[in-house]
């Protein structure tokens, strides 16, 4: 909550704060839906669909705005009997009927990319611009939800707070291709420009937990990373 404030997001309640504060901390926006709302509106079996508007219907959103969508809109949407009923225009924000709240004890969560340019639109055509939006339009790497999902857990458990998964859905096509992308990094380079000796062995550590590996290639002048993805 503190983190938060300090860089100019007001608290909401412990679930809105926690995506929003992954969102900061690992750049990957996200999305918190209430399970129980979605359940009302579904059934027991809730199926989530992207897909472009059909035709101009109004949308309330969680900034407590009501847009007119476009047939240019990229939506998620759950499926209700034989009709798809829109919970968020995709990178923009989400929509206020399935949104968590204080009383939120079971929820879906979220985390995707999206065309830059189709998120761009949607924001400059309803003239909405958040924290999501704005990383959506410059295009974000789909290997970070890996590393948003791992810093969930890290947090939820150092946080003692009790927590059990249901279920996890991965659509991504390229999943397990091996990128092998590495960064070297001549030794030295950290003292130099920090000016501490102790530096490059902080600096390692801090790309340690954050997934990065040290290749066999690694020598006393070098030190090879391999990008986590």
């Amino acid at each position: 909550k503190e983190r938060l404030e300090l860089i100019g997001i007001n608290s909401k309640n412990f679930l809105i704060d926690l995506s929003n504060y992954l969102l900061h901390d690992v750049g990957q926006p996200n999305h918190f839906y209430d399970r129980e709302i979605l359940n009302k509106l579904c059934g027991e079996k809730i199926s989530f669909l992207v897909n472009q508007q059909q035709a101009a219907d109004s949308f309330s959103t969680v900034l407590e705005s009501s847009v007119e969508l476009q047939k240019s809109d990229l939506l998620i949407s759950v499926l209700t009997g034989s009709s798809l009923r829109p919970v968020s225009i995709a990178g923009v924000v989400g929509g206020e009927e399935s949104a968590v709240h204080d009383n939120t004890h079971r929820l879906i969560i979220e985390a995707a990319t999206f065309d830059p340019t189709v998120v761009r639109q949607s924001s400059k055509l309803h003239d909405i611009r958040t924290d999501s939006s704005a990383r959506f339009e410059k295009t974000l790497s789909p290997y970070t939800i890996a590393l948003f999902y791992k810093r969930l857990e890290q947090i939820l458990t150092s946080l003692a707070v009790p927590f059990r998964i249901h279920s996890f859905t991965d659509n991504f096509p390229k999943k397990g291709v091996n990128l092998n992308t590495t960064i070297p990094v001549r030794s030295g380079i950290f003292e130099e420009r920090l000016g501490s000796k102790k530096a490059e062995e902080q600096a390692i550590s801090i790309l340690e937990r954050l997934g990065f590996k040290q290749t066999e290639k690694s020598t006393k002048d070098r030190v090879e990373f391999l990008v986590p993805h």
